[in-house]
């Protein structure tokens, strides 16, 4: 998905399930690998960066899975949960489907994050959305 202008990237880590990327409006994008396994461990290590590219305070994250990317049980109750969303002022989760958008919008009723979060089908929507809440 393209933006008008591309966004510099400031910092990375990069995983076998996921890349993490600390962008120069401060939002931090987490794009995950095409047909990878999310489980706990997964998530907690993509928390982690987060905390670490947001100095440990909240920040906004765009979460952007890829079409086949799996998210076991432990890894959306985690996700939604205080803990993994300690380091969330809000989370923006960009889907490419109509299937996607259907089961996130059920995790997010299901799960219920603390933090604001919901699902966008267009990269510029979801960092606008992110950018108001700052």
């Amino acid at each position: 998905m393209e933006t008008s202008s591309p966004i510099k990237i400031l910092s990375q880590k990069f995983f076998s399930h996921s890349t993490v990327s600390l962008r120069a409006d401060a939002i931090i994008h987490v794009e995950f690998v095409d047909f990878a396994k999310i489980g706990l461990t997964e998530c907690r290590e993509v928390n982690e960066t987060i905390g670490e590219f947001g100095n440990y305070t909240k920040v906004c994250v765009l979460m952007e899975a890829a079409t086949n990317t799996h998210f076991e049980k432990e890894a959306r109750e985690f996700s939604a949960g205080e803990e993994g969303m300690k380091y969330t002022l809000a989370d923006a989760i960009l889907v490419q489907s109509i299937a996607q958008s259907i089961f996130v919008n059920l995790y997010l009723k299901i799960n219920k994050p603390p933090q604001p979060s919901r699902c966008f089908h267009k990269l510029e929507d979801a960092t606008n959305w992110l950018l108001s809440l700052k």
